[in-house]
């Protein structure tokens, strides 16, 4: 009788054992899936069958949208370098001709009549207008 009770009993915990996994088992592979999430891994897609079909179609889904945000962001970060480079060459050229007529005008070996420098002036003033133009902008 007792060995009936253990045999039944070690059944049961065996049933128990193997039925469990195999309900864990795709709650572990969910798991595996948000953490592959989280270290920036976005391609791995799971098939959405099972009892956690539902599941599987979200973790998909979030995938999907982190990779199309990080394609997103990229994007923006490559636009913005663009940018940059853009506005530091337009600031670069007006400022080399403000440097210029600026060392011109401090030169003393050569000297300016009033009508040079009010030119000279002119052109420096157009050209920080333009610097302050791009700014703003």
């Amino acid at each position: 009788m007792i060995s009936a009770f253990l045999s039944t009993a070690l059944v049961t915990i065996l049933i128990s054992y193997l039925f469990g996994r195999k309900l864990a088992a795709p709650l572990f592979k969910i798991m595996d899936g948000i953490k592959t999430l989280s270290e920036g891994e976005y391609g791995k897609l799971y098939p959405e069958k099972g009892l956690y079909k539902e599941v599987y179609g979200q973790l998909n889904a979030l995938s999907r949208e982190l990779q199309e945000g990080e394609l997103q962001k990229r994007k923006l970060d490559r636009l913005r370098e663009e940018w940059i480079e853009n506005i530091s060459h337009d600031l670069k050229t007006p400022l080399t001709s403000i440097k210029g007529y600026a060392e011109i005008l401090l030169e003393d070996s050569y000297r300016k009549t009033s009508e040079e420098k009010t030119r000279y002036l002119k052109v420096t003033k157009e050209k920080a207008d333009y610097i302050e133009q791009l700014l703003k902008t």
